[in-house]
């Protein structure tokens, strides 16, 4: 994907990175007015997924923006409901947001907002206050 987007940008400045291990080194200086993940974020536990959303918050100009697409639910009740339905198919190994619970843990640092999309998907809008 990355020799895909440097023919497409090739000023563009592109890392190969593990979000998992948290920030890459090379962006730690830099400010952004918008981050935006897709469909990536489920794959870290709740408290990874906070944690990586407060560093993220560091590099964003002051009315900057991170934009969080992905699998999720806007309520506890509605994740369930989800999983019931879709048991045959749902992926445990998978831990998809619930935008009320996240919306506790960033408490009171943060603008958030949560747009939902479709019975399982939605974009997190987050900003620093």
């Amino acid at each position: 994907m990355i020799d895909i987007a440097k023919q497409k940008m090739p000023n563009a400045t592109l890392i190969n990175w593990d979000f998992t291990k948290g920030l890459p080194y090379e962006i730690r200086n830099y400010k952004f007015d918008y981050i935006i993940s897709t469909y990536a974020i489920h794959h870290l536990k709740d408290k990874e997924k906070v944690d990586f959303i407060k560093s993220l918050s560091t590099l964003l100009f002051e009315k900057g923006k991170i934009l969080i697409g992905d699998i999720s639910f806007e309520t506890s009740s509605e994740f369930e409901k989800s999983k019931e339905k879709y048991k045959e198919y749902w992926d445990n190994d998978e831990v998809y947001f619930i935008a009320e619970e996240i919306k506790k843990d960033l408490n009171y640092k943060y603008f958030y907002e949560y747009t939902k999309i479709s019975h399982c998907a939605g974009v997190l809008t987050i900003s620093n206050r």
